[in-house]
């Protein structure tokens, strides 16, 4: 099928479930909800994009890491991701409410009314998670876990709890 390389105000995206929607690193488990995104974004099949959360693939990049490998990844088909992390908030249980301000506020400041853009918070299940936003709203979620609260970024003092949004768009633009 092939990646098409311009996600930014297309009219239409595919609506992909996740292949691996449990994350268990202890296990062995690498969830795929950023590579499922970005295969609806860019409207290919699944299998064309690395699962970027297994650090067995991410370690094949030359960052070594999870948002490297994906900026290199995307780089290498001229695509950029812009990243914006919103305020952070103190604690885990942070108001459901927050997402649909955080939804309404992002698009019509940063994309736009017809532009996809993609949210990083906590799902259901208590692992970080991204789903697609559109028009003020989250309109795909490849797992159907939603977001009911902030990603959980770091460790012991390092620790922050911080909605993201990912814009993909083509450079030069």
């Amino acid at each position: 099928m092939g990646c098409d390389p311009k996600p930014k105000g297309c009219t239409d995206i595919l609506r992909h479930k996740q292949k691996h929607p449990d994350h268990d690193p202890d296990k062995g488990v690498w969830g795929d909800c950023y590579r499922t995104v970005l295969a609806c974004l860019l409207r290919c099949d699944l299998d064309e994009i690395p699962n970027f959360s297994d650090p067995a693939v991410y370690k094949e990049f030359a960052s070594g890491n999870f948002g490297g490998a994906i900026d290199e990844w995307l780089g290498q088909r001229g695509l950029r991701r812009v990243t914006v992390a919103f305020p952070q908030v103190h604690n885990y249980e942070h108001p459901v409410n927050e997402v649909d301000h955080i939804t309404r506020h992002f698009n019509t400041t940063a994309v736009g009314k017809n532009g996809y853009w993609l949210l990083v918070g906590r799902s259901t299940r208590g692992t970080n998670h991204i789903v697609i936003c559109k028009a003020g709203e989250i309109i795909h979620d490849p797992s159907d876990t939603g977001i009911v609260g902030p990603a959980v970024m770091g460790e012991g003092e390092k620790r922050r709890y911080r909605y993201y949004g990912h814009i993909i768009t083509p450079f030069g633009e």
